[in-house]
C-alpha cells in the first residue's frame, strides 16, 4: 500500500469532484472523504492509504481538481 499526502489546494479546487475521486480510490464512505477535503481546505495535511498500483494516478487526478498531493514513504518522506 502507498500513502498520499494531501499538502494543501489552489484557487479553483474542486471540492465535490476531489471528495468523489477519493471515495473512489480509497473506497471510504462518504462522510470520511468528505472530512478528508474540508481538512484539505482547512489547510490541514490529509493521509490516505491506496494500492501501490493506483497511487500515481490517484495523484495526478487530485493535481488536476487543485489539490497539491504526492506520494509519501512510510517516513514520511516524498517518493517523488
Amino acid at each position: 500500500m502507498a500513502i498520499i499526502e494531501i499538502t494543501g489546494w489552489r484557487p479553483g479546487f474542486l471540492k465535490v469532484s476531489c471528495t468523489t475521486t477519493l471515495r473512489v480510490a480509497t473506497g471510504v464512505g462518504l462522510a470520511k472523504a468528505k472530512a478528508i477535503t474540508d481538512g484539505v481546505l482547512r489547510d490541514e495535511r490529509q493521509r490516505v492509504e491506496v494500492p501501490d498500483a493506483e497511487a500515481h494516478q490517484l495523484v495526478l487526478s487530485l493535481r488536476e481538481l487543485g489539490a497539491s498531493a504526492e506520494v509519501i514513504d512510510g517516513t514520511g518522506a516524498p517518493t517523488s
